[in-house]
This record gives C-alpha cells, sequence and structure tokens, in this order.
C-alpha cells in the first residue's frame, strides 16, 4: 500500500527466496521499494485506478426482480466447467467449492435434472477417495488439491473449510442416503471437536499450518516401508486399500519432500466405500494415527474469530440435528 493505504499490489502464497520459476518475497520488496522511489507518480496513479475498480465492485447492486431463470443459468455454468474424469470443477488447483456441490442437490430437488445429482456424487466419492481428505486422523479435510485427480493436497486445513465440507457431506447423506457421506461428516465433526477445539471458553481454532517437520505435509506423508511397519498385521488391507508406491511417485507435486514420500489416496471411489465399512478400519486408524503422532504436528492457528465460529457452530447443529 502507498502511505495513504491505497493498494497497488497484491499476490497470495510467496516463496521467501525465488523457487520454481517464482519470484522470492524478499526479491519483490526489493522490485517494489525501487519501483516506489524512481517512480512514485506512476505507483500512485496505478492505486488510485486500483481504488476506483474496487469501489464499482462492491457498489450495491440495483434492486430488482429475482428470477427462477437464474438457478438453471448458474447450474449450466456449473456444468460447462464439470471434469467429467475426476470430479470438481476446472482443472488445478481444484477446491472443494462445498457450496457448490450443496446448490447442485438441491437443484436436482428442484428441477429433477438428475446430471446435478450426478456431478455432486461424483465429486463428494472423488474428494473422499483423494489425498485432500484425511484419512488417517480425526478426519478433516485439506484445503484443496494441486493435482486434478485430488490426490496431492495444499496440506493446510482451514476451520471454515471444516464447517462448509460438513454441511455438503451432511446434505449428501441426507439427499442420496449413502452412509459413507454420513461417516465422513462424522469424522470432520470428530476433526473439529477434538482437534480445533479450545479448552478455555470451548472455541474453534482457526487453521493448522501446511509445514511440519521442514516440508508441506510433513506429518501426513508416508513411504512405503513407513506405512507397512506402522500397519503391522493390517499391512495388506492397507495395501489393497491406499494407491501407494514402493518407489517415489513421480506424479507427486510436494516441493521439497524426500524421496518416496506420498500422500493417502485410495485406490478408487469404491475401495474408499469399502473402506468406511471395514470392521478393522478404526484399529487400523488408531495403529497409523500412533507412528504419525510422533511426528512434528504442523504449527495451529489458535486465533477464535466469531465469525468462522459462528459459520462452524451452524455446522455442527445442522449436522447434528440430522445425526
Amino acid at each position: 500500500m502507498t502511505p495513504d493505504k491505497e493498494p497497488f499490489f497484491a499476490t497470495t502464497y510467496i516463496p521467501k527466496n525465488r523457487k520454481f520459476g517464482r519470484k522470492g518475497f524478499i526479491e519483490i520488496l526489493k522490485e517494489i521499494e525501487t519501483l516506489w522511489q524512481k517512480n512514485n507518480a506512476g505507483v500512485c496513479d496505478s492505486a488510485g485506478k486500483l481504488r476506483t475498480a474496487m469501489e464499482k465492485q462492491a457498489a450495491r447492486a440495483p434492486e430488482g426482480t429475482f428470477s427462477g431463470d437464474v438457478v438453471h443459468t448458474a447450474f449450466n455454468e456449473l456444468a460447462g466447467t464439470f471434469d467429467e474424469q475426476y470430479g470438481g470443477f476446472g482443472t488445478m488447483p481444484k477446491f472443494p467449492s462445498p457450496h457448490t456441490i450443496v446448490f447442485l442437490l438441491k437443484y436436482w430437488k428442484f428441477s429433477g435434472n438428475t446430471d446435478a445429482r450426478r456431478m455432486a456424487e461424483k465429486t463428494l466419492d472423488a474428494m473422499v477417495a483423494g489425498g485432500i481428505c484425511d484419512h488417517i486422523g480425526g478426519g478433516g479435510f485439506h484445503r484443496y488439491s494441486v493435482s486434478r485427480d485430488w490426490r496431492t493436497p495444499h496440506f493446510e486445513k482451514m476451520l471454515y473449510d471444516q464447517a462448509m465440507m460438513l454441511y455438503a457431506y451432511t446434505e449428501g447423506w441426507r439427499a442420496t442416503g449413502n452412509e459413507v457421506y454420513k461417516r465422513v461428516a462424522e469424522d470432520i465433526a470428530e476433526y473439529i471437536i477434538t482437534g480445533m477445539q479450545a479448552e478455555a471458553g470451548g472455541g474453534f481454532f482457526s487453521a493448522e499450518d501446511a509445514d511440519s517437520d521442514n516440508t508441506e505435509g510433513g506429518t501426513y506423508l508416508w513411504t512405503y516401508e513407513e506405512l507397512r511397519e506402522a500397519a503391522g498385521e493390517y499391512a495388506e488391507e492397507v495395501f489393497a486399500r491406499f494407491a501407494i508406491r514402493k518407489r517415489e511417485n513421480p506424479a507427486e507435486i510436494i516441493p521439497g519432500a524426500p524421496p518416496g514420500k506420498q500422500t493417502l489416496k485410495f485406490v478408487s471411489p469404491e475401495v474408499a466405500t469399502l473402506w468406511y465399512t471395514s470392521k478393522n478400519r478404526t484399529a487400523i486408524r488408531k495403529k497409523l494415527r500412533e507412528t504419525r503422532n510422533h511426528r512434528p504436528p504442523p504449527f495451529r492457528d489458535e486465533k477464535i474469530l466469531t465469525d468462522w465460529n459462528g459459520l462452524c457452530i451452524g455446522a455442527l447443529a445442522y449436522a447434528g440435528g440430522y445425526h
């Protein structure tokens, strides 16, 4: 921002130093300093234009009559970006967009369009099967997937994401009767209550970091050998369920991860269903969690924000009303 607090530059996820062809934060700061010193007037002019554009976007839309056609238009636009192979919308990075799933399920009920239900179910199934879902911990979902097939997440966990995913899977269970969705919703609630709730006052913390043990996702990654040792007598069932390889997976996009480290992704959505109905699931999760708990945990942001807490409490109440 300028000294008058008018923004002129914005970005996200800047590495400290140049990495993967991207400028580092320190390098960008030096360039901004040089730009401010050499072209102060130009920066202020850009800031003014940006402010004007933002003011137009923030201006209140004119009042009018809502038309039901808008709902059909929204569905058609979503259908145009739907990933028929992997579920979800767009390519990558791929965000869960739980509000979109809830819309599709309600649109199906409203219109009878079975494509809406199919798109919602395919996305819910694909996310459960992918590495974006924490299969071993108390549950919960990572921020988004850096791969189109949901295998490799950005490992950050946000409270508001958990709240909205709880809404989505509860709504999925209500709409379809799929018991897997119910169990996923229960896992999310378990994670929120056991992993994100403050002992004093009962509020919910904001987030868990993506990095741990000097690696993005260090807490959540496994080698083939680590997983076999941790699973013990359940090793064969674990390897029948999870698509983990004996050697490093070249498709993984995890900067700085040691060789052989992989995310846990189910072989298929059908296999994920078998996992959620397996009589050994609780015992397997306990054994793998015991190993994982010896690793350095990700940093937890213990801010308690009123708006995010409101969203989370609403989601828990909504889910609790139907479970």
